[in-house]
Protein backbone atom coordinates (compact mmCIF):
# COMPACT_ATOMS: atom_id res chain seq x y z
CA UNK A 1 0.00 0.00 0.00
CA UNK A 2 1.60 3.50 -0.81
CA UNK A 3 0.51 6.89 0.95
CA UNK A 4 1.86 9.92 0.55
CA UNK A 5 4.50 9.30 3.66
CA UNK A 6 5.44 6.41 0.99
CA UNK A 7 4.70 2.69 1.95
CA UNK A 8 3.20 1.57 5.00
CA UNK A 9 4.50 -1.40 5.82
CA UNK A 10 4.14 -4.09 8.86
CA UNK A 11 7.37 -4.56 10.86
CA UNK A 12 8.18 -8.66 10.58
CA UNK A 13 9.28 -8.49 14.61
CA UNK A 14 6.99 -6.35 16.79
CA UNK A 15 4.30 -6.15 13.93
CA UNK A 16 3.73 -2.57 13.79
CA UNK A 17 3.23 -0.28 11.22
CA UNK A 18 5.82 2.06 9.72
CA UNK A 19 6.40 4.16 6.55
CA UNK A 20 8.86 3.56 3.80
CA UNK A 21 10.53 5.06 0.86
CA UNK A 22 10.95 3.44 -2.59
CA UNK A 23 14.69 3.37 -3.68
CA UNK A 24 14.17 5.38 -6.84
CA UNK A 25 10.92 6.15 -8.81
CA UNK A 26 11.51 3.03 -11.04
CA UNK A 27 10.89 0.50 -8.15
CA UNK A 28 7.82 1.23 -6.60
CA UNK A 29 6.43 -2.13 -6.77
CA UNK A 30 7.11 -4.18 -3.25
CA UNK A 31 7.39 -8.28 -3.78
CA UNK A 32 8.05 -11.12 -2.11
CA UNK A 33 10.47 -12.67 -3.97
CA UNK A 34 12.78 -11.81 -6.54
CA UNK A 35 11.96 -11.01 -10.02
CA UNK A 36 13.05 -13.50 -12.64
CA UNK A 37 14.27 -10.70 -14.85
CA UNK A 38 16.74 -10.16 -11.95
CA UNK A 39 16.57 -6.53 -12.04
CA UNK A 40 14.77 -6.43 -8.43
CA UNK A 41 16.80 -4.70 -5.47
CA UNK A 42 16.69 -5.99 -1.85
CA UNK A 43 17.01 -3.25 0.98
CA UNK A 44 16.81 -2.97 4.19
CA UNK A 45 14.49 -1.13 6.59
CA UNK A 46 14.80 -0.43 10.38
CA UNK A 47 11.26 -0.45 12.58
CA UNK A 48 10.84 2.83 14.03
CA UNK A 49 9.73 0.93 16.87
CA UNK A 50 12.08 -1.92 17.66
CA UNK A 51 14.77 -1.22 15.15
CA UNK A 52 14.32 -4.42 13.99
CA UNK A 53 15.34 -4.73 10.04
CA UNK A 54 13.14 -5.67 7.32
CA UNK A 55 14.38 -6.96 4.11
CA UNK A 56 11.73 -5.27 1.61
CA UNK A 57 12.47 -6.17 -2.23
CA UNK A 58 12.00 -3.92 -4.87
CA UNK A 59 10.79 -4.12 -8.44
CA UNK A 60 9.76 -2.14 -11.39
CA UNK A 61 6.90 -1.96 -13.43
CA UNK A 62 7.61 -4.58 -16.59
CA UNK A 63 4.26 -3.40 -18.06
CA UNK A 64 5.42 0.41 -18.75
CA UNK A 65 6.24 1.42 -22.08
CA UNK A 66 10.01 2.30 -21.62
CA UNK A 67 10.70 -1.37 -20.77
CA UNK A 68 8.96 -2.88 -23.54
CA UNK A 69 10.41 -0.80 -26.17
CA UNK A 70 14.12 -1.90 -25.29
CA UNK A 71 12.94 -5.24 -25.18
CA UNK A 72 11.20 -4.64 -28.70
CA UNK A 73 14.71 -2.83 -29.84
CA UNK A 74 16.73 -6.05 -28.19
CA UNK A 75 14.82 -8.03 -30.42
CA UNK A 76 15.00 -6.42 -33.59
CA UNK A 77 18.90 -6.09 -33.55
CA UNK A 78 18.55 -10.46 -32.96
CA UNK A 79 16.51 -10.20 -36.24
CA UNK A 80 18.88 -8.18 -38.21
CA UNK A 81 21.72 -11.22 -37.41
CA UNK A 82 19.35 -13.42 -37.37
CA UNK A 83 18.54 -12.60 -41.21
CA UNK A 84 22.01 -11.21 -42.67
CA UNK A 85 22.54 -12.63 -46.14
CA UNK A 86 23.96 -16.32 -46.29
CA UNK A 87 24.66 -16.16 -49.80
CA UNK A 88 26.93 -14.19 -51.15
CA UNK A 89 25.65 -12.41 -54.20
CA UNK A 90 27.63 -11.27 -57.64
CA UNK A 91 25.59 -8.53 -58.73
CA UNK A 92 24.14 -5.40 -57.36
CA UNK A 93 20.70 -5.65 -58.83
CA UNK A 94 20.78 -9.52 -56.93
CA UNK A 95 21.77 -7.77 -53.68
CA UNK A 96 19.13 -5.21 -54.72
CA UNK A 97 16.60 -7.64 -54.58
CA UNK A 98 18.22 -9.69 -51.62
CA UNK A 99 17.76 -6.44 -49.46
CA UNK A 100 13.77 -6.09 -50.33
CA UNK A 101 13.25 -9.72 -49.09
CA UNK A 102 14.03 -8.92 -46.05
CA UNK A 103 12.84 -5.44 -45.69
CA UNK A 104 9.61 -7.00 -47.12
CA UNK A 105 8.75 -9.70 -44.39
CA UNK A 106 9.15 -7.04 -41.57
CA UNK A 107 12.64 -8.48 -40.12
CA UNK A 108 10.97 -11.97 -40.31
CA UNK A 109 8.23 -11.58 -38.58
CA UNK A 110 4.70 -12.41 -40.38
CA UNK A 111 6.67 -14.10 -43.08
CA UNK A 112 6.84 -17.79 -41.43
CA UNK A 113 9.63 -17.23 -39.25
CA UNK A 114 8.32 -15.97 -35.97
Amino acid sequence: MSNAGGYRIKCSTCNNFFNIDPPSSEYLSIIKQPCTRQDSITKEYNCTYCESINKIIWDRDHSLPFQRDASASREKDIVKEVLKPVTKVESKEDKELQEQEVESTGGGIGAGGG
